[in-house]
C-alpha cells in the first residue's frame, strides 16, 4: 500500500442555464440555477400530500406503509438535482451511495452495504428497475430517466425481496403511458465545464386502448479536475407500450437502453505520512504529514503530483519508483426489456413481470493504492415475479414466486504496484424463490404484519 492520503472530490459548483418546455402546457420558462455539489440530506417537503409507494409490492399511501421508507417524487427528484445513482444520497438520510471508480457504485443503508462490488460479488442493497432486480451492483448507473418516483427502504428486506436485501431496497420507478393523453417536455442545459443536458419525452394515445411513451436524455460535461477526469458523457432512452385488453386484464411492455463513457471520477492527492519516530502524539502515530501543496482539482495526473508520489511514495523494495498509473477511461453498455401484466381475478390480483437484461462493462481506473485497475465484465440476467393479493375481512395477504437466472463473465487485473493479480471469472446463478406476507389491521391505526421468504439456489 501506498502511504499517501487521498481526497475524493467528485464534483464541483456548477451554474447552468436551463430552458424547459411543456408542450402539453404549451408554456416556457428560463431558470438559472447554483447547484453545490455537496449531498443535501432528506426529502423536499410536501405537508400533507399523499406520495402513493409500491415497496411492499402492494399500492398504498406513504404514510400508511408499515416500514421505514423515504420516497421522493420525479418533480422533488429534479428539484434536487437527482440525474444518477450517485445523486441518491440526497433523497433519504440513511443512504449512503459512492462511486469508486468506473461503474464500481457503493450502495449503504444505516451503514450496511458491500465494501467489494466486483462482478463476482452479491450486494447487500436490492436495487430494483420498473419492479425489476438488478443482480450487479455495477449495473445500476444508468436508470434514472423519466421518473415517477424514488423509493429507499431501510433495513432488512428479505420477506419480500429476498436474500441480498440485507440492509434495505432502493426502487427506481418510471413514469408509465397514459391512455388519451398527448403530451411530452423537453428541457436543456448548458453550463460551465461545457456541461450540456437534454431531456425529453412524449407520451402518444395510439388508441382508446393503446399508449406509448418515449424519453431520452444526453449529459455530458468536461473534466472537474485540471488533469481532464471526472469527465463524463451519457445517453440513456426509454420506450413503453401500454395495452388496456379489457376492464380485467392490462399489459405493459418496456425496453432501455444506456451508454456510460468517460473517465470516472478523479482524484485528489494531498500528500503522504513521513516515518517520524518516538512521536506516539501525532495525528497519526510516530507519522507526520508532509503536504503536496496542489490547488484542488488539480488531479492525480497533472506533472507535479505525479513527480511528488514518485520522489515520495514507497512501496516493496525493488518496485521503486511509484510511477505509470494508468489514465482511467470508461465505456458501459446497458439494456434491457421487461413487461407487467395485471389481471383482476375478481378475488385476488394477479401480477406477472417477466424480464431480461444485459450490461457490458469496459473500465480501467487507478489511484493509490492501485497503479492500474482493468474490468472487463459482461452480465446477463432472465427473472420472472407473480404475485397474488387479496384481502379476506381484515387480512391483507400476498402470495407470490420469483426465478432468477443470472450468467457473469468476466476479466479484472488489479496492479497494486508490489503486488499483482488476475481474475478471469465465468460464474452462473440459478434461483427459485417463494414468499408471502399478510397483514392483519386489527385497527384502522394498528397493524401486524407478517412474511416470509424462501429460496432454493445454485
Amino acid at each position: 500500500m501506498l502511504p499517501l492520503n487521498k481526497k475524493i472530490k467528485l464534483g464541483r459548483d456548477n451554474v447552468r442555464i436551463t430552458s424547459a418546455l411543456n408542450l402539453s402546457a404549451a408554456s416556457a420558462a428560463l431558470v438559472i440555477l447554483s447547484a453545490p455539489a455537496h449531498a443535501q440530506d432528506g426529502t423536499s417537503q410536501r405537508g400533507l400530500d399523499t406520495i402513493v409507494v409500491t415497496a411492499q409490492k402492494t399500492e398504498e399511501s406513504l404514510q400508511d406503509a408499515a416500514i421505514p421508507i423515504n420516497a421522493a417524487t420525479g418533480e422533488e427528484l429534479r428539484q434536487l438535482g437527482v440525474l444518477d445513482a450517485a445523486s441518491l444520497n440526497k433523497v433519504a438520510p440513511a443512504l449512503y451511495v459512492t462511486n469508486t471508480g468506473g461503474a464500481n457504485m457503493g450502495y449503504f443503508v444505516r451503514g450496511v452495504g458491500n465494501f467489494s462490488n466486483n462482478g463476482f460479488t452479491n450486494p447487500a442493497i436490492a436495487f430494483n428497475i420498473d419492479g425489476v432486480y438488478i443482480g450487479r451492483p455495477s449495473s445500476t448507473i444508468a436508470s434514472f430517466l423519466d421518473l415517477d418516483r424514488v423509493e429507499v427502504l431501510k433495513g432488512p428486506q428479505g420477506t419480500l425481496y429476498g436474500r441480498n436485501s440485507t440492509g434495505g431496497a432502493i426502487n427506481i420507478i418510471p413514469n408509465k403511458p397514459v391512455l388519451g393523453q398527448t403530451s411530452g417536455g423537453l428541457s436543456v442545459g448548458y453550463g460551465n465545464y461545457d456541461s450540456v443536458e437534454a431531456t425529453g419525452y412524449g407520451n402518444i394515445p395510439i388508441s382508446d386502448n393503446v399508449a406509448a411513451r418515449f424519453a431520452g436524455t444526453y449529459t455530458n460535461h468536461d473534466g472537474y479536475f485540471e488533469d481532464g477526469t471526472s469527465s463524463a458523457e451519457e445517453i440513456a432512452l426509454r420506450g413503453q407500450l401500454y395495452f388496456e385488453i379489457n376492464d380485467s386484464i392490462n399489459a405493459r411492455v418496456s425496453g432501455d437502453y444506456a451508454k456510460s463513457q468517460g473517465t470516472g471520477p478523479g482524484l485528489q492527492i494531498e500528500g503522504y505520512y513521513a516515518f517520524a519516530p518516538f512521536n506516539p502524539g501525532f495525528e497519526v502515530p510516530n507519522r507526520v504529514f508532509v503536504p503536496l501543496g496542489a490547488p484542488d482539482f488539480s488531479g492525480l495526473h497533472v506533472p507535479s503530483t505525479l513527480q511528488f508520489i514518485a520522489d515520495n511514495a514507497t512501496t516493496a523494495p525493488g518496485f521503486q519508483p511509484v510511477e505509470g498509473f494508468i489514465y482511467p477511461n470508461r465505456s458501459d453498455t446497458y439494456w434491457g426489456v421487461n413487461a407487467e401484466v395485471n389481471f383482476d381475478l375478481g378475488f385476488a390480483d394477479l401480477v406477472v413481470i417477466p424480464a431480461y437484461r444485459v450490461s457490458e462493462l469496459d473500465n480501467q481506473l487507478n489511484g493509490p493504492p492501485f497503479k492500474a485497475a482493468i474490468v472487463q465484465d459482461e452480465a446477463e440476467q432472465f427473472s420472472f415475479e407473480a404475485r397474488l393479493s387479496g384481502d379476506i375481512g381484515k387480512l391483507d395477504w400476498i402470495l407470490g414466486g420469483y426465478y432468477f437466472d443470472e450468467t457473469v463473465k468476466g476479466v479484472n487485473t488489479f496492479n497494486q504496484f508490489a503486488v499483482g493479480n488476475n481474475n478471469d471469472f465465468d460464474s452462473k446463478t440459478e434461483s427459485l424463490a417463494f414468499f408471502a406476507r399478510g397483514t392483519f389491521n386489527i385497527t384502522d391505526k394498528f397493524r401486524v404484519v407478517g412474511g416470509v421468504w424462501y429460496t432454493d439456489e445454485s
